[in-house]
């Protein structure tokens, strides 16, 4: 008898944990369809903006706040030019616009209550890019994957100023 209530406990666990595995997968495919989704929709935009600019982007990244929203950053290195799309926002930037790239992390010992990406431009203009929006443990694996994507793409900014930014940018390719 002791044999069965423990056997029947066994497989109530292993089927819990089977349903779980598979919700798990099905939510990560959902994620990953809508990520594709969003980076295809600020592709077209940014088609659409290359025209309407006589612009030519050759290179793209794209980077993602804690609300699962894609920001799209694209340039073109001969025109030195970057198209930053985010939402229905789109911004079209000459490198030599951009005065200040900075990360803000707003946060105490153990929490982040919020990242985000200030481009300041020499016209005054501040244009901001949130990351994370919530309160998270700074030691969570979302806190960290935002903190570096947001990290990274402000070095990207950051990095385009530089005198030979526009080979590496040639020589990476589309990611």
């Amino acid at each position: 008898m002791k044999d069965y209530i423990i056997y029947m406990i066994l497989l109530a666990v292993l089927l819990f944990n089977l349903y779980v595995m598979l919700v798990g997968q099905r939510r990560k495919k959902m994620s990953a369809a809508d990520v594709k989704r969003q980076e295809s929709e600020l592709a077209k935009i940014a088609i659409e903006e290359q025209k309407k600019h006589g612009i030519k982007f050759t290179a793209h990244s794209t980077y993602m706040n804690d609300k699962g929203k894609v920001i799209l950053a694209a340039i073109d290195p001969k025109k030195r030019v970057l198209g930053i799309f985010f939402g229905d926002n789109s911004q079209i930037i000459d490198y030599d616009d951009i005065e200040s790239v900075d990360q803000i992390i707003e946060s105490d010992d153990k929490y982040i209550n919020s990242i985000h990406v200030e481009i300041t431009l020499k016209s005054g203009r501040t244009l901001s890019y949130p990351f994370a929006t919530e309160k998270r443990r700074k030691k969570g694996w979302i806190s960290q994957f935002i903190t570096k994507d947001s990290g990274d793409f402000a070095l990207a900014i950051r990095n385009l100023n530089r005198p030979d930014s526009a080979e590496e940018s040639d020589s990476e390719g589309k990611q």
